[in-house]
């Protein structure tokens, strides 16, 4: 297994109300995993899943377009990959 972080499109805009309890259930019941935890109200996941990026955004999407309501643009990216961001400081 490998954390992930899914970052979710637009799902605390508007009419667009995910409580976060519920997304983090969600998320652990399609990946099997209770090890899920979101950042404040923002709508991102962290959560432990193994495969290939795009199949966990393919998987993840419709789970949550069924839930929710509406359609949810997720990307995922590993630990490893969002450290490497974070440490080019792509911001002054």
């Amino acid at each position: 297994m490998t954390v992930r972080i899914a970052f979710l499109r637009a799902v605390t805009l508007g009419r667009r109300k995910v409580p976060m309890a519920r997304l983090r259930a969600v998320v652990g019941e399609t990946f099997g995993t209770d090890a899920v935890r979101t950042y404040v109200n923002s709508g991102n996941v962290v959560f432990d899943a193994s495969g290939a990026r795009g199949d966990i955004e393919r998987r993840i999407e419709p789970v949550l377009e069924r839930e929710f309501g509406f359609e949810v643009t997720t990307f995922v990216r590993s630990e490893a990959q969002l450290r490497r961001i974070v440490d080019e400081k792509p911001f002054r």
